[in-house]
């Protein structure tokens, strides 16, 4: 199995788990609902910024990085509908994503430490997806995964 197959299925591995642990998390009344709506769908969205900021890092997105995309988050996007979703990612400056990134990984640590750590590993994991989907390791998506590196720290 290559390194991106392995990656994409302990991703999905892991945010099954994820997903488990923010319904736990809800039971448990430890997450504001009212507020941040589901736990899973709030999480989510940030990773789905993550591998979107990623994929348009090079300012190219590849059939493969979509077919990538599509796998790892059970979508079925087209190239073109994809890139129409970056540009909504496109608007947040690399501060503003840094700065609510942040906030809302404190958030989940302050709530459950362990999810955090779940959290940041589908990080590390959308990186390596990305990075590998196309086979065109390229300055800018190394640049990319290096911030976030930084923001996860």
């Amino acid at each position: 199995m290559k390194l991106i197959e392995e990656c994409t299925n302990q991703f999905n591995d892991l945010m099954n788990r994820f997903r488990n642990g923010c319904d736990s998390v809800e039971e448990a009344g430890q997450w504001n609902k009212e507020e941040y709506g589901e736990m899973d769908v709030y999480y989510t969205s940030l990773l789905v910024n993550v591998a979107l900021r990623m994929v348009c890092a090079d300012g190219i997105i590849s059939k493969k990085e979509v077919d990538y995309l599509n796998l790892t988050f059970d979508f079925g996007l087209s190239v073109e509908e994809a890139h129409a979703l970056t540009e909504g990612v496109k608007d947040q400056t690399d501060e503003e994503f840094g700065e609510a990134f942040r906030e809302d990984v404190k958030l989940l640590d302050s709530v459950n430490p362990k999810l955090a750590g779940v959290l940041k590993k589908m990080v590390t994991l959308i990186e390596y997806i990305v990075i590998d989907s196309d086979n065109d390791i390229n300055e800018a998506e190394l640049e990319a995964a290096k911030k976030l590196a930084e923001l996860l720290k």
